[in-house]
């Protein structure tokens, strides 16, 4: 990969002008290789990895070996080969999805949140094989590993759980934080579910009781941060794999990082 440096000191790099590796090439041959310059700073590309319009989500298998991605015009659903650095395959969707949740550790099933349609899309790795509706337009969902449950949040105050082992929905979460609408959500390996509001407050559930345990108001504490000088929406939330940092985004393009032992960000 050959780098130009700008008059400005930007680095811009062109990835297709360094040398190539034929694919007939012999394993030892390859191996050494391995102490050529150029061969390891060259990029790899994965083939069609592209949509015509925009991509709205982009997933990682748990093994590292497939990337999942979503598209619009025409809505589409990709599957990348890591290792074949290729397009595995193409599906075409009746409608945009606005979420993905994988539902393994590899490809073979995933979910797609259709929010317009409020329609939940299971794929396996054959075709597409069920389809369900939630009451409201879905914004966001995850799925929890422990209770195999799919958690759907969007334009209302309740939170769909969908029980992938008995096939039915169960009880919805309602928030008691006065919230009216969930545009974000996620899910921490260590301790519960925490949901990212419309109206600018962080709701945490706990699965075993499936009662709201915490809500946190995040633009309560403007601090020097001028961004939440007024009230925003939720747009982002993430656990670290820690469980103690979450990391939240707002509407106006704010972007906090918690510890959840205490109120304010750090």
């Amino acid at each position: 990969m050959k780098a130009v440096t700008l008059g400005d000191g930007i680095k811009v790099y062109n990835l297709s002008s360094g040398k190539t590796l034929p694919g007939w090439l012999a394993e030892k041959r390859k191996k050494a290789l391995k102490k050529d310059e150029h061969y390891r700073r060259r990029v790899e590309l994965l083939q069609d990895f592209d949509f015509p319009m925009s991509s709205t989500r982009v997933r990682v298998t748990k093994d590292g070996q497939h990337i999942a991605a979503t598209g619009t015009y025409p809505p589409s659903l990709k599957m990348f080969d890591v290792q074949e650095l290729s397009m595995k395959f193409e599906r075409r969707l009746d409608s945009e999805a606005v979420d993905m949740v994988l539902l393994g550790s590899d490809y073979g099933k995933l979910a797609l949140l259709h929010g317009t349609e409020r329609q939940v899309e299971f794929h396996a790795q054959f075709s597409t094989y069920f389809r369900t509706r939630v009451p409201r337009p879905g914004r966001a969902m995850l799925y929890h590993p422990r209770t195999c449950d799919l958690v759907v949040c969007g334009s209302s105050d309740e939170i769909w759980r969908i029980n992938l082992e008995q096939g039915r929905f169960l009880t919805s979460l309602r928030s008691v934080a006065g919230c009216e609408a969930f545009n974000a959500c996620d899910v921490s390996e260590a301790h519960g579910l925490a949901f990212g509001s419309e109206d600018g407050i962080v709701e945490c559930f706990d699965p075993r009781t499936r009662q709201s345990v915490a809500a946190l108001p995040v633009t309560a504490d403007s601090g020097a941060n001028p961004l939440l000088a007024e009230p925003t929406s939720v747009t982002s939330l993430r656990f670290a794999p820690d469980g103690l940092t979450l990391g939240v985004g707002t509407g106006n393009g704010a972007c906090m990082l918690y510890d959840i032992r205490a109120p304010h960000p750090y």
